[in-house]
């Protein structure tokens, strides 16, 4: 009964990350239709740089991280995965 918990636990955590990466995806692909729409440029030292850029730039941000999680769902489904506090110590002391 316990593995299954940690099961639907692991796959609960999963689902919201992907959640996440997914609206992430889906505001910066707003921002690029919204901000070509209505003409939005952001200031960047001396130079206006259009709002299309930025919200590109969220759009390979999500798309980025919503692969990373994708590779961490296969990591985390693994029978033999465990956590353990080693996994956050440093390495090379």
């Amino acid at each position: 009964m316990e593995n299954n918990k940690v099961t639907k636990t692991k796959a609960a955590s999963i689902a919201a990350l992907s959640l996440l990466s997914l609206v992430i995806m889906v505001l910066g692909a707003y921002y690029i239709v919204h901000s070509t729409k209505n003409g939005i440029t952001i200031k960047v030292i001396n130079a206006s740089v259009p709002g299309s850029v930025f919200g590109l730039l969220v759009l390979y941000l999500g798309f980025k991280y919503w692969i990373s999680v994708r590779k961490l769902r296969t990591e985390v489904y693994k029978p033999s995965s465990r956590f353990s506090i080693k996994n956050f110590s440093r390495k090379g002391k």
